[in-house]
């Protein structure tokens, strides 16, 4: 999606444009309203502007700028790449979505280190622990002090294991994350 030099979306903008940048965000796993990429950058893209911009450490401001489009770009990039090889190991489009959309959510809302070890965990009682891949993958989001979903999917797409084991897995740790989380610890 490419800009033109010094030209910023924000509500109020209409077009071809806006529409691009409503479908990255859908791409990316955020929710832009009912009509979905409409071309209208109302009230709905505006949230899900500063929704993308806080999780990717970018200035808050619900407004596409250069910075804002290279990063959703970069998440489109992300979502595909992790998108094929999910697809490769047998795991349906649907639920990798599904699962793309919960890692964006579970990400300002959980506990990250928390979360990452509910998901080792169960990827260990699988037997999977020992494998270098799965190794490699809770090793790099431990990595990620503050976690963006680019940083994530780039975790992701870091090796090859049973994909449909680490979504299983990580959909019982958002389960445990949550029950420590009505309990209070």
């Amino acid at each position: 999606m490419k800009l033109p030099k010094g030209r910023a979306l924000k509500q109020g903008s209409q077009g071809g444009l806006v529409r691009t940048a409503q479908s990255h965000l859908i791409k990316c796993g955020y929710f832009v309203g009912p009509s979905g990429a409409d071309g209208v950058f109302g009230p709905a893209t505006d949230a899900a502007v500063r929704y993308f911009q806080s999780l990717n450490n970018l200035d808050i401001d619900g407004k596409i700028g250069s910075k804002t489009a290279k990063i959703l770009c970069d998440c489109v990039d992300a979502v595909n790449k992790a998108a094929k090889a999910a697809e490769d190991k047998g795991v349906k489009q649907r639920d990798f979505r599904s699962f793309i959309r919960s890692v964006i959510e579970a990400i300002g809302k959980y506990p990250w280190a928390d979360l990452i070890e509910a998901w080792g965990n169960c990827l260990d009682k699988k037997g999977h622990g020992g494998e270098a891949d799965i190794k490699n993958l809770i090793n790099c989001l431990k990595a990620l002090r503050r976690p963006t979903p680019i940083g994530v999917l780039d975790c992701l797409t870091r090796g090859t294991f049973a994909w449909v084991d680490v979504i299983e897995c990580y959909f019982q740790a958002i389960e445990i994350v949550e029950k420590k989380s009505r309990r209070g610890r």
